[in-house]
């Protein structure tokens, strides 16, 4: 059995802003996240394993949220320790690192990705659970939605460097060894919140992510 540990944010988590404002839930059913489809995709020769937590970045604190450890970078390693041995790693973060909150322009973020991929590395795999392929997921572009109202977290600075992400997130991989998908060639947010996949989009991600997985495996 091949094991992968998906790691993301709230696109991972399956946060669902729809039925949050409603007030009828807020995550999607684990067989409507992404997750849950490549891991139905895969078949029963894959373990998924998901890790996404709503606004974690990939090594930044959010000073908005105090009792909740967003920093990708500071978890990784523990969960590596924890759900080891791992065929895969598949990554999926930065959207949070766009926040006006952390200033960051787009060659921070990306070396927050880098850092992600290079602790994966570095990581003291044993001889029993060697290091794992490491796929690196661009996140799909934000729209101008992201920017409403008077609590919102994003601004047009935020989106306009969304979409500039895959080519440099594209530039990372290639320099750490990993492989990598463009999120945004096969989903996109939805119109709710200009953030979120919405089940539609979730579906997209979750065949095109085990598309890759697969074509991974037999190399």
């Amino acid at each position: 059995m091949r094991n992968v540990l998906f790691f993301g944010d709230s696109n991972t988590y399956g946060f669902d802003p729809e039925s949050r404002a409603a007030g009828t839930g807020e995550r999607f059913p684990a067989d409507v996240r992404w997750c849950g489809v490549a891991a139905h995709e895969l078949g029963s020769s894959w373990h998924v394993i998901e890790e996404g937590l709503n606004g974690r970045t990939t090594v930044h604190e959010d000073p908005y949220r105090l009792t909740t450890h967003l920093s990708g970078g500071a978890l990784l390693p523990t969960l590596l320790k924890s759900h080891l041995p791992l065929d895969v790693v598949v990554i999926m973060l930065g959207t949070n690192d766009l926040k006006p909150v952390y200033s960051l322009g787009l060659a921070d973020v990306a070396r927050g990705m880098a850092v992600l991929a290079e602790a994966v590395r570095e990581f003291p795999w044993p001889s029993c659970a060697p290091c794992p392929q490491i796929l690196l997921v661009s996140p799909p572009s934000l729209t101008d939605a992201a920017t409403c109202g008077l609590l919102a977290e994003f601004d047009a600075r935020g989106v306009a460097l969304s979409k500039r992400l895959a080519d440099a997130y594209a530039g990372v991989a290639e320099l750490e060894g990993c492989d990598f998908l463009d999120a945004g060639k096969v989903t996109k947010v939805g119109d709710f919140d200009g953030v979120h996949l919405d089940a539609a989009g979730h579906h997209a991600l979750g065949l095109a992510v085990a598309v890759k997985l697969q074509e991974m495996a037999v190399r």
